[in-house]
């Protein structure tokens, strides 16, 4: 009977390992129940893009979170390869300047939440950043596109 249980142990154990971080949701491997996350991440767009710098705007919706903002980087996948920019306050709705960008750059950026046991983020967008000698953009988003990527990933 010991030996059944360690079995049934190590095969339990196995299972959570080939599940992909990049799933959306959790699931209980001992029932077989889908549990959804707990917290819910929008990156909503990016705005007031210049030439070393940009605003990126986000919705959170859930459980109490105790750090917000955005990661961004030049290649896909910001919240592996790149930078943190932490939102200041409290609020799960708000927006975060992403500064000491290179001037004609696409940059990947990806909202993220924090709570006491996740990291949850959301869809990914791109924009590229004005050259030196052109005007700042207004909020019509030109040059942005969303990528087709999961949201509301925990890892």
């Amino acid at each position: 009977m010991k030996t059944i249980r360690i079995l049934l142990l190590m095969g339990c154990l196995i299972a959570a390992f080939q599940i992909k971080a990049t799933e959306p949701v959790l699931v209980d491997i001992t029932f077989g129940v889908t549990i959804p996350p707990d917290i819910s991440v929008t990156t909503l767009k990016v705005f007031e893009i210049k030439s070393n710098q940009a605003r990126c705007s986000f919705s959170i919706h859930g459980t109490a979170i105790s750090e917000r903002g955005v990661y961004y980087s030049q290649s896909p996948d910001a919240e592996l390869t790149g930078t943190k920019s932490t939102a200041p306050g409290n609020t799960n709705n708000g927006s975060v300047i992403i500064a000491g960008l290179s001037p004609g750059t696409t940059y990947y950026v990806r909202a993220y939440a924090r709570s006491s046991s996740d990291i949850v983020y959301g869809n990914e967008l791109s924009f590229t950043t004005l050259n030196a000698e052109e005007k700042t953009k207004t909020t019509n988003n030109t040059g942005q596109k969303v990528e087709k990527k999961e949201t509301n990933v925990k890892k």
